[in-house]
């Protein structure tokens, strides 16, 4: 259904004597940026230019943030956290965020502007990081940077696609929407001259200051039945491992959010967030306001976990 209307609403305009496409009888700016993809096609500086000016005078961020509360009134900018009803032993972790640096992606848009449109939301056109996005970030700094075993990495994300028998991880990840978005551009260089290679490229970014929320559960499935188990022994490795799960937690998340990035261009300081942030662990209640508070608060987590784990071999 979603891309029959889409079909339809490019057909609509896709006669170029349609300048309309351009003038006030498209309210919407976002669908004027979609339009202009096909109407200017044959002249995309003439849509770059125009493209830049929604940007600058505000239409299309002023859009962006009305598109937000809208999701936000449907309560669909971020879960909904209901501590009672959340899966037996598990645990989910909100970050809200402001970045540091830049956050850039690539959306696999058929028509636009610019070659380099980063990703959205196909409905309220609102850029976003995927929950893939957000996985393969984080298991890159848990096998990599911090070098967790690869069972670890394994039980925490799942098998790589490649292997035969899939397996699923105990980690769910959310989208993320963001509310700015702007342009930047680069000029490629020649490496011998350092001479611009070719023009300029435009390309689509979520600017430094804009905001998110990092979303994540974590369920350890896997691990019930021995969590349930009366042999007590059983039971006290299944928690000891659940303590190792979130104790990878405690120095991923921190190290992907601040220093190695969880998108393209990580390598040039892109998608790094600041040390400012408000986090809530297993409720809606806001638990600190930097990344040192929060690894406290998972400390604390860990070690419940273990008083747990003694009070209940103790009866």
């Amino acid at each position: 259904m979603a891309t029959t209307l889409s079909h339809d609403f490019y057909a609509k305009f896709w006669d170029s004597i349609h300048s309309d496409v351009i003038d006030d009888s498209v309210k919407s700016a976002i669908a004027k940026a979609d339009l202009m993809g096909l109407f200017l096609a044959k002249n995309k500086n003439y849509a770059k230019e125009k493209l830049q000016e929604l940007i600058k005078t505000g239409k299309i961020p002023g859009e962006l943030k009305n598109n937000l509360e809208e999701l936000s009134k449907l309560a669909m900018n971020e879960p909904i956290l209901e501590p009672s009803k959340l899966p037996e032993n598990s645990h989910i972790i909100k970050i809200k965020f402001t970045l540091r640096k830049p956050y850039t992606s690539h959306d696999d848009k058929a028509f636009y502007v610019i070659d380099n449109p980063i990703t959205k939301d196909q409905v309220f056109k609102i850029p976003l990081v995927r929950s893939s996005s957000w996985k393969g970030s984080l298991r890159w700094v848990s096998k990599y940077a911090l070098r967790k075993t690869e069972p670890v990495v394994e039980r925490l994300f799942g098998n790589q696609k490649e292997k035969q028998k899939a397996k699923q991880g105990r980690l769910f990840f959310y989208s993320t929407f963001l509310n700015q978005v702007s342009l930047d551009v680069i000029t490629p260089l020649k490496r011998d001259t350092r001479t611009p290679r070719r023009g300029p490229i435009l390309f689509e970014i979520v600017p430094a200051g804009a905001q998110g929320t990092f979303s994540l559960l974590y369920f350890p499935f896997d691990l019930l039945p021995a969590l349930r188990s009366t042999d007590s022994s059983v039971k006290a490795k299944a928690i000891e491992e659940m303590k190792e799960d979130l104790e990878v937690l405690k120095e991923a998340i921190p190290a992907m959010l601040l220093t190695y990035g969880f998108a393209a261009k990580k390598t040039s300081g892109y998608s790094v967030v600041e040390d400012k942030i408000e986090f809530s662990i297993d409720s809606d209640e806001k638990k600190g306001h930097c990344f040192s508070e929060f690894k406290e608060q998972m400390a604390f987590l860990i070690k419940k976990r273990g008083e747990i784990d003694d009070k209940q071999s103790i009866s």
